[in-house]
């Protein structure tokens, strides 16, 4: 759900400039209510969006929602003044261990409802975690999944390592996937099971670049 979702963004952000920026949007308002200021605006080429909250825990971080009351409650966990995760909920035990990467999702499965019937996998999770970081020239990537016992995660095991061994023997079509294939690491402890990648971002980026160009082609045929 977008009003109960948000986006923190963390970069090297004008936070000036941009605040001067949405100002001139005619449908600009803030909200300095609690001693913290909340822009938000509605996007003047989709006049029939939602409006849009935005608010910043520094230059460097950006907080953004669909709803005013979930950038504050944001702001005041990254700030310490909310409480965050609870150690025991799913979502925290599935981010356990997680390196410093720049795009991370994690879901709770149970909340989703629209998990396809023939998604075998994703039926025995009870919570994924994905995690993208790009040190140095390689592209690091984590898929975690959490089952809701020992037996499901061998299970889910069993239909990666199937899966990865079918994109591995993919060479003729799908040369580079394949090689990718080859470079995943899957481990499993307890009801967790992860799937681990480390591969040279140039390999990486003139795969999806390949990928979009047969798609385009694809749709054009």
């Amino acid at each position: 759900r977008p009003d109960r979702s948000v986006a923190v963004l963390r970069g090297r952000f004008d936070a000036d400039r941009l605040v001067t920026l949405v100002r001139a949007n005619p449908t600009y308002e803030e909200d300095g209510n609690g001693g913290r200021l909340i822009h938000s605006w509605v996007d003047e080429n989709k006049p029939e969006s939602k409006r849009v909250y935005a608010g910043f825990d520094s230059d460097r971080t950006l907080v953004l929602s669909e709803s005013k009351h979930q950038v504050s409650s944001a702001l005041d966990v990254l700030v310490g003044k909310g409480e965050s995760l609870d150690p025991s909920d799913t979502l925290a035990s599935t981010l356990r261990g997680t390196r410093a990467a720049l795009f991370i999702a994690a879901a709770n499965m149970a909340e989703l409802p629209d998990v396809a019937p023939e998604a075998a996998m994703l039926k025995k999770a009870r919570a994924f975690q994905l995690a993208l970081g790009a040190p140095g020239d390689e592209l690091e990537g984590t898929l975690r999944l959490t089952t809701d016992t020992a037996r499901s995660a061998e299970q889910v095991e069993q239909i990666l390592r199937g899966m990865l061994a079918f994109a591995a023997l993919n060479d003729s079509d799908q040369p580079e996937m394949a090689d990718m294939a080859r470079t995943i690491r899957i481990s499993r402890d307890d009801n967790q099971v992860e799937c681990a990648i480390s591969h040279p971002l140039d390999d990486v980026m003139t795969f999806l670049e390949h990928e979009v160009e047969r798609k385009r082609m694809e749709a054009g045929s």
